[in-house]
């Protein structure tokens, strides 16, 4: 979509106003919580990008100011631009398909009711081992010590948002989410508690400190200088928001930065698109949407 071609646009602004529009270096995301619950699964992660129509929640959400993006980057990056064709042959687009979601939850293990028979219908759950289980309410523990882990999944996203009435009609309130097994309980907060949660910070509190939410709903924007060298690490503290440590995510996250003389963009390129290939395998984050910046101003 193109306002500055549309003349009737610039005349509803009125006199005295002109604006230009431009493609964020961002977008918007579901971030999973990689350390604990449900989430801790890759299988799970891939399920509910499944089990979300991204294409109708893009249409619906962004109303043709937004594109689908299927990892860390944003239409108006230049990596993007340059690769564009590459990213759409070699990453992952996780089409809306909810017998895909239900075959690889199986394939995982999530193969139990809450008495530990074969699943039939309702909530589906895995046999867990005790550090899996840490932290998560929704587990439980049958007579001979067996854990069983629900598939069952806390939300969080800021209160007020359309975008949330949206996930919760399409994700959390879905048919196909709850036909394959699982349960999203969505929440919504104010911003700053969101983001005390997401950040862990128990300077606020300790229960902040304590994993919660297996899904924050948010977006982000990046930095002129591509960093994510910390983000992937153990030792990235505050900056490791996803709680994912994947050792090739963090390899190729610090050669990327440290790897790469300073000026050569066609070797940083070459480590950034294994970096998004192998992101988007990983799938720390549900990306969703890339969405068109406009800005207005007196002319």
């Amino acid at each position: 979509m193109d306002l500055i071609e549309d003349d009737s646009v610039r005349e509803a602004l009125g006199y005295g106003y002109d604006y230009v529009q431009f493609d964020r270096a961002g977008y918007g995301q579901i971030i999973y919580q990689s350390d604990f619950g449900p989430t801790q699964f890759t299988a799970v992660r891939h399920a509910i990008a499944y089990l979300l129509d991204r294409e109708e929640y893009v249409k619906n959400s962004y109303k043709g100011w937004g594109r689908i993006v299927n990892g860390p980057y944003g239409s108006g990056m230049w990596m993007t631009q340059q690769a564009e064709e590459w990213l759409d042959e070699n990453l992952n687009s996780y089409p809306y398909d909810p017998q895909k979601a239900v075959e690889l939850l199986i394939e995982d293990g999530w193969v139990y009711d809450e008495n530990g028979n074969d699943y039939v219908e309702g909530i589906r759950y895995k046999k867990v081992t005790e550090e899996e289980a840490a932290f998560f309410p929704h587990t439980k523990r049958l007579e001979d010590g067996t854990l069983l882990m629900a598939l069952e999944l806390e939300c969080c996203g800021t209160e007020g948002t359309s975008r949330n009435f949206l996930l919760n009609d399409m994700l959390a309130n879905g048919e196909q989410t709850a036909a394959a097994g699982m349960k999203v309980n969505l929440h919504e907060m104010s911003f700053s508690e969101l983001l005390n949660y997401y950040y862990r910070n128990t300077a606020q509190g300790e229960k902040y400190g304590i994993p919660t939410y297996n899904m924050i709903f948010m977006s982000t924007s990046f930095a002129p200088q591509y960093s994510m060298s910390n983000q992937f690490s153990r030792e990235g503290g505050f900056f490791n928001v996803d709680h994912n440590y994947d050792e090739e995510l963090d390899r190729l996250s610090r050669e990327m930065i440290f790897g790469v003389e300073a000026g050569d963009d066609e070797a940083f390129l070459e480590i950034w698109k294994a970096f998004v290939k192998r992101w988007n395998e990983v799938l720390p984050e549900l990306p969703l949407a890339s969405d068109i910046f406009v800005t207005i101003f007196p002319d």
